[in-house]
């Protein structure tokens, strides 16, 4: 287990005093290199739900000359990832610090960073022509791990009623994100649009940001999904 560093939590107690209309990319990039192993106090209980209706373990910043038990990201990445939690930091009424979905833990338990590249987390609409070409296989262990897998079929399961879902990994040379999850949920099963939509979300907020979640309409038909 890694030492948490107290030295990294005074950074962010000075980085979280800068108003929220100042916090540019340099901002960003200086939160992200101290807070996965900066030292954070916890609460009973530990997890909750947030405002979206997803858990969370909350994570607060320690009160000066007041003795703690000491938390930190890197000690917790196993833990969230393989129960389905994001982590929120000093959770509020009104919101909080800062909150990371699991998708972001587990982008780092995967790649060593909460975000790679430019991904932005959410889904969007793709259509594929009729005669574009492309490559389709099972996830490795590296994209989809099956403590994720296992999750995400839960999820899929409780608000869809599937019981056996399933995902195939599909590359699109022709897409500006060519790599893509697709899963074997159709969206003419949700009664409307809002319905469908909170769905997409839901699967988004479990994946990390560079993954688009993407399902199929009924007329496409393809059946070589691979069980979650």
């Amino acid at each position: 287990m890694k030492v948490c560093d107290i030295q990294k939590t005074g950074v962010i107690v000075e980085l979280f005093s800068v108003a929220r209309d100042r916090r540019d990319a340099a901002w960003k990039q200086r939160f992200f290199e101290n807070v996965f192993d900066a030292s954070f106090a916890c609460d009973n209980p530990q997890v909750f739900h947030g405002p979206d209706g997803f858990p969370y373990f909350k994570l607060l910043t320690p009160e000066p000359y007041k003795a703690f038990d000491s938390f930190c990201i890197c000690n917790l990445l196993e833990y969230v990832t393989e129960n389905g939690l994001g982590i929120a930091i000093n959770p509020r009424p009104d919101g909080a610090d800062w909150v990371f979905s699991y998708g972001d833990i587990l982008c780092h338990r995967l790649y060593g960073a909460f975000e790679v590249g430019q991904g932005q987390q959410g889904h969007t609409r793709t259509v594929i022509e009729k005669e574009t070409k492309v490559l389709v296989g099972a996830p490795s262990e590296t994209i989809l791990p099956a403590y994720t897998r296992r999750i995400l079929k839960s999820f899929i399961e409780h608000r869809t009623g599937d019981k056996s879902p399933g995902v195939f990994l599909m590359h699109n040379a022709s897409d500006p994100i060519p790599q893509s999850l697709v899963f074997s949920i159709q969206r003419e099963r949700f009664a409307n649009e809002q319905e469908f939509n909170r769905f997409m979300i839901g699967m988004s907020w479990f994946l990390p940001r560079h993954y688009p979640p993407t399902v199929l309409s009924k007329t496409q038909s393809i059946s070589q999904f691979y069980p979650l």
